[in-house]
């Protein structure tokens, strides 16, 4: 049987990474794009970079949240969720605006405006209820090391997973077989909608340096 390689985007990651250590036999590769760290951790950094962008813009809506918004109340989800809603007004979430989203999906294919309705179901039904598992991951902890080859792709404009704790987790992991981490710098938490040539330029090199060994 031919193994596969494993992508993961965003919370997709956090299960990835997991999934591809604990069975490394049944996978060729891992490839982690907008790599997931910790969420606990993430808020505070977040919150941080966020607060300066705030400030700069003056909306008084979003100085009235900077104002009452901390780490510890930020780990509660309807707070995490408005969070990444004003990640995105000041392009430093998706990056890539919803209409666009959508419009691609209509073009698509391989799916129907059907398919947009069950991802938005299937989203709102799963992440309250996933909340308390994502929040408690800690890949630090749990992946110290990645018995396949390794690949993370990071925007650098991405403050929905935060790049330094990508860079941490990967400065720490044991790789015996390889691994790196590219930035995109023109990208937020999407780099294969706001990078696509580069991305799927990557994708593939990392496949090929697999197939060649």
């Amino acid at each position: 049987m031919d193994r596969i390689i494993v992508l993961g985007h965003s919370w997709g990651t956090m299960l990835g990474a997991r999934l591809v250590a604990r069975w490394p036999e049944d996978y060729a590769g891992y490839i982690g794009m907008s790599q997931q760290v910790s969420t606990a951790r993430g808020v505070s950094v977040t919150l941080a970079c966020l607060a300066p962008l705030i400030r700069a813009g003056g909306r008084p809506d979003h100085l009235r949240w900077l104002a009452d918004a901390t780490p510890k109340g930020l780990l509660e989800h309807p707070a995490y969720v408005e969070m990444m809603q004003i990640l995105d007004a000041y392009n430093a979430g998706m990056n890539v605006h919803v209409w666009r989203l959508v419009a691609m999906l209509i073009r698509a294919p391989e799916y129907s405006l059907g398919d947009l309705w069950r991802w938005l179901d299937g989203a709102s039904r799963g992440s309250g209820p996933m909340w308390p598992d994502y929040r408690a991951r800690d890949l630090i902890a749990e992946v110290p090391m990645m018995p396949v080859p390794m690949l993370l792709i990071s925007g650098a404009q991405d403050l929905n997973t935060p790049v330094e704790l990508a860079a941490e987790w990967f400065a720490v992991v044991e790789a015996p077989y390889g691994k790196q981490h590219l930035g995109f710098e023109a990208s937020g938490h999407a780099p294969f909608l706001t990078e696509p040539d580069r991305f799927t330029d990557t994708v593939r090199g990392f496949a090929s340096s697999l197939r060649s060994e």
